[in-house]
């Protein structure tokens, strides 16, 4: 009951706040009008209109598998998608960390296995290559099975008119695109999410600054329930501030979030979670010394390297990419961005990894703070 007091008296002093309250909703949803409309021209239309796609692959010979899978190089029918066979495979590896390729595919017949090693620059382009393969590998099976169970049964099969159909479009946007407003919608919300930093480091600088922080630990109530108390405050107040830009943005603006919102939804909880453990780190970490103008500055930075303000991609290449990487909004983004237009979850999974870790460590950092300080 004391943790929900806690929080309650945080809800209802960020809700006070009206100003603040303002500018966290509706400044986004400003954002991502005027950006839409000013970028509309570059980022228009709705079908994916992919460059040369070209996949280099390496099989031994002699496998079922391989054997197969040769055949449905040959058969596959994608604009701009082309296959070839690699010579060396340290060579094609090389072609695909200079961009020349979208990834390299080496399929081992003896292991029974596909491995595909891809540069993220292309993530649309490999989510297209990857349902393929995801489709190839479940049709593999049932002829295996078909040829194990029935071997004279998979003659009959394979004749089938739709055998050797190796993309299933079902699930996968595979035609859709962001466009402006769908780009600016989702990277817009990330990054005023991302303020919720300041949130956290508020409910805490705030009662040192007014005085308040003492009164609050000689009252009954334990260090932990007050740290545990603020954590939930913030993390609603935020929840509550992204709803209303999420709500406004689908159905005024059309912001698409893909056929399953939820797993949208859930990464930007996470981020929420995130940022407001950050700002309530560094309010117990540096008690004695302001760090606004820091924060102020690092959230930013990490905004621009999550492509915020623009596609990340478009700055260059090699160092710039890879500084990326650093900034968890870079992996929200690119999650978010990957579950609705590629079906994929190579990049999410690495995304609720990465804001777990972030999000524990400022979080024991800030209650060990918490708990050794005399004074709050």
């Amino acid at each position: 009951m004391n943790i929900l007091n806690i929080a309650k008296k945080e809800i209802i002093q960020n809700l006070r706040n009206k100003s603040v309250m303002i500018i966290m909703c509706a400044l986004p949803i400003f954002l991502i009008f005027i950006l839409g409309v000013t970028f509309s021209s570059m980022m228009n239309g709705s079908k994916l209109n992919l460059d040369e796609m070209w996949v280099p692959y390496s099989i031994d010979e002699g496998s079922y598998l391989s054997e197969a899978f040769e055949a449905m190089t040959n058969e596959i029918k994608i604009d701009n998608l082309s296959f070839s066979k690699a010579e060396d495979k340290e060579e094609a590896k090389e072609l695909v960390r200079k961009m020349k390729a979208i990834c390299f595919i080496e399929v081992d017949g003896k292991e029974n296995t596909i491995t595909i090693y891809k540069n993220d620059r292309f993530d649309t382009e490999v989510g297209l290559v990857e349902s393929v393969l995801s489709a190839f590998v479940d049709k593999y099976n049932v002829m295996a099975l078909i040829y194990k169970d029935s071997p004279e049964s998979l003659e009959r099969v394979m004749k089938a008119e739709d055998a050797l159909s190796y993309v299933d479009i079902k699930g996968v946007v595979a035609t859709r695109k962001p466009n402006s407003m769908d780009y600016f919608g989702i990277v817009i919300t990330s990054l005023f999410i991302l303020y919720s930093i300041m949130t956290g480091y508020a409910s805490i600088s705030d009662e040192r600054s007014k005085l308040t922080g003492n009164r609050l630990t000689i009252t009954p109530i334990s260090k932990g329930q007050i740290f545990l108390g603020k954590l939930l405050g913030c993390i609603v107040i935020t929840v509550i501030q992204a709803s209303v830009v999420l709500i406004v943005s689908k159905i005024f603006l059309k912001v698409y979030w893909g056929e399953n919102p939820v797993k949208v939804l859930f990464m930007y909880f996470l981020e929420i979670i995130m940022a407001v453990s950050i700002g309530i780190g560094f309010g117990m970490i540096f008690r004695n010394k302001p760090v606004d103008g820091l924060l102020h500055t690092l959230i930013p930075v990490m905004a621009f390297f999550g492509g915020s303000y623009a596609p990340i991609e478009q700055f260059g290449t090699g160092m710039m990419l890879k500084l990326s990487y650093i900034s968890p909004v870079r992996w929200v983004n690119g999650s978010i961005f990957e579950s609705i237009y590629s079906n994929s979850n190579s990049f999410y999974i690495n995304a609720v990894i990465i804001l777990s870790t972030i999000s524990v460590i400022f979080l024991v950092l800030s209650s060990i703070k918490f708990r050794r300080a005399e004074v709050f």
